[in-house]
């Protein structure tokens, strides 16, 4: 497992916060012996309107094909910190489990059809019926337009729209990009890597 980066924003690093976050992110070494980056941000947010949601907790992992980031706002570090590591644990769990179905050349639901055929024998048409695969389901598609954009125009467009993210062809790069608004305020440019 790769060390985290613990970084803390708009406070002091603490050694018992800090020793708090990588024993908890430690107790979960078996499902981050793939991970190649780990950051841990917290940061505390500026008090307002009697908010008790003071912090903000923040985990990328980077996984070979995937970024998996979870997050939680609340009032007590430690609290969040044992959330944020029990969602992590259980979002490693899944990414585990799909894995072996993001390298293949078959779909996922073929994949699926053939695990249930594994376990239970041949399955005719009759009886497929009563094995459903549950499969992610997509309720919308956009289309977006190929006109090039910088980032800046991108958020804009985004902002008008009402959106949290906004998919566009990069005019610095040429490549395609997406910008979102994160959690804790600001803005994110997702990009291909090279």
């Amino acid at each position: 497992m790769v060390n985290p980066q613990i970084t803390v924003r708009n406070m002091e690093m603490t050694a018992p916060i800090k020793d708090y976050a990588a024993n908890k992110v430690a107790k979960y070494a078996d499902l981050l012996d793939k991970a190649t980056n780990m950051a841990i941000e917290i940061t505390e947010l500026a008090p307002h309107r009697g908010i008790a949601q003071d912090f903000t907790i923040e985990i990328n992992v980077k996984v070979p094909g995937t970024l998996i980031r979870v997050a939680e706002k609340g009032g007590d570090v430690y609290a969040l910190l044992d959330k944020v590591t029990d969602q992590l644990a259980r979002k490693m769990k899944r990414y585990e489990e799909k894995f072996m179905f993001w390298e293949g050349e078959k779909s996922l639901k073929e994949l699926e059809m053939d695990y249930v055929e594994d376990e239970i024998g041949e399955v005719n048409e009759a009886d497929g019926d009563q094995y459903q695969v549950e499969l992610p389901t997509i309720s919308k598609r956009v289309k977006v337009s190929p006109q090039p954009m910088s980032p800046e125009e991108a958020i804009e467009r985004m902002e008008l729209s009402g959106g949290l993210s906004w998919f566009f062809k990069n005019v610095e790069t040429g490549d395609w990009a997406m910008v979102f608004k994160r959690l804790g305020g600001g803005y994110g440019l997702i990009e291909p890597e090279e």
